[in-house]
């Protein structure tokens, strides 16, 4: 009987996935990007635990979310013992969102925040869905939300700065698609059925970008396989609905002629009239922006304007950034009122995209300047190298391969694709100068010891440390 340990498979779970270090840095570099859009946009930081109690994330059990609950990772903990020896335990679970936190933030902090509360937040939320393209169960997101106020100028601005932080990124192909949770609450009257089922009826339109019109009103249609049992003129009737578009003025003035004006369709269409106007005086490009009434949110809180952003070159992996108005979220926790609207980027699924349609640079390293290692014996002039250039502000490394050899240094710098490489062999230390050769250009320069720093910045065009 062998002795040897039996080994662990090196396996990850599904919907789960490793990051190599130049994706990190790319990732970091997409999180540093949207970080100063959003400031710019006055919003300030916050961060909430990554486990919250069950019922901070569904509510009383009278109220829990069935769709929330599914998507749940939930754990107990022990936290003593009654009086009679029992354990007690708390339910606790993985955040699927960073808004449910942030609403309990705002109730706990009741009073001592300001009105609007603008805050941005990027940190990791879990959801257990079926893995696909583009779609993990680990994620994180970028949140960027305004709570406290029902002026509608506050939605644009969400918008407005979801547009920016995009663009800073160096996308510009991409539409935001804007949508009421209001005007889809008038649907049961336009389209005659039980309003009874319009939570269901939106949950299905959800669908849209995934399985089709066809599907959904297929869906809809049928009694058996959990469908709806919608009669065939209602789902005409939401066909026709679904299809409404074109001009944001036209779009709404039909959605207004729909419903004659009155009711929850139309105040629905006024508020996307304000929205609309924001937009187009904070100079949003048009083609940048539309209103689409497939737009739905299956999550239960929203309450008012509702948005999803679709990378038009890839739009098969769904939506990037989402969100919308959720004037009754901080409801749950406490008897301030606290309307809010806020937005939701995606950064691994925009990282995937990004990735795919060959829009972003994956670096294998963040090191900027390799100092080779020629002489053995003299290692402690070659780490002063090192530290005399990260005291300047860039990522040095210092070789440390067994095989010393110059073509094999040489080597390494090529396949970490480092754009300097620093060569001091014996002359070189002898003379009082230092070498440098750019990887990029395939060219190097000699210049005096002390002018080491000054030339490395120089030949990386005087970029900092990413």
């Amino acid at each position: 009987m062998s002795d040897t340990p039996a080994l662990v498979p090196a396996l990850t779970p599904a919907g789960f996935r490793d990051y190599t270090p130049g994706e990190v840095a790319a990732r970091q570099g997409m999180i540093r990007t949207i970080q100063r859009a959003y400031e710019r946009f006055g919003f300030d930081p916050l961060d909430t635990p990554a486990v919250e109690f069950m019922d901070t994330l569904l509510g009383p059990p009278s109220a829990a979310d069935e769709e929330s609950a599914k998507m749940l990772f939930q754990a107990r903990r022990l936290r003593g013992r009654d009086v009679a020896g029992g354990e007690e335990t708390e339910e606790l679970g993985l955040r699927f969102d960073l808004t449910v936190p942030l609403a309990r933030y705002v109730a706990s902090h009741s009073g001592q925040l300001p009105r609007p509360f603008k805050r941005y937040q990027v940190g990791p939320v879990w959801r257990g869905e079926r893995p696909q393209k583009g779609r993990f169960c680990e994620f994180l997101q970028f949140d960027l939300d305004a709570v406290g106020t029902s002026d509608l100028y506050a939605d644009a601005e969400v918008l407005w700065g979801v547009h920016d932080a995009l663009v800073d990124l160096g996308v510009t192909r991409f539409v935001i698609r804007v949508n009421s949770r209001k005007v889809l609450n008038g649907l049961p009257a336009v389209a005659g059925f039980d309003e009874g089922k319009l939570v269901e009826v939106i949950r299905v339109l959800d669908k849209v970008d995934k399985v089709g019109v066809d599907a959904v009103l297929d869906e809809l249609r049928r009694p058996d396989r959990g469908g709806l049992d919608l009669s065939a003129e209602a789902c005409e009737a939401i066909r026709g609905f679904m299809a409404i578009g074109g001009d944001p003025d036209e779009a709404l003035a039909r959605v207004e002629a729909l419903c004659g004006g009155e009711g929850v369709m139309a105040e629905g269409a006024r508020e996307l009239r304000e929205v609309a106007a924001h937009l187009r005086a904070a100079g949003v490009p048009q083609e940048r922006w539309r209103i689409d009434l497939s737009i739905a949110r299956g999550l239960g809180y929203y309450t008012g304007p509702v948005f999803e952003t679709t990378l038009l070159d890839l739009p098969q992996i769904g939506s990037v950034c989402s969100g919308g108005r959720y004037d009754g979220l901080v409801s749950r926790f406490s008897a301030d009122p606290a309307p809010a609207v806020g937005a939701s980027i995606g950064v691994d699924r925009l990282f995937a995209a990004l990735k795919e349609l060959g829009q972003l640079r994956v670096p294998p390293t963040c090191v900027q300047v390799l100092v080779t290692a020629m002489e053995r014996d003299r290692r402690a002039d070659y780490i002063a190298l090192v530290a005399e250039l990260r005291a300047a502000g860039l990522n040095a490394a210092l070789y440390q391969g067994e095989d010393h050899a110059f073509r094999a240094q040489m080597a390494e710098a090529t396949r970490r694709e480092v754009p300097v490489v620093v060569i001091c062999g014996g002359r070189e230390l002898r003379d009082g100068v230092v070498t440098l050769k750019d990887m990029r250009a395939r060219a190097q320069v000699t210049v005096p010891r002390a002018e080491l720093a000054a030339a490395a910045r120089g030949l990386l065009g005087g970029a900092p440390a990413p």
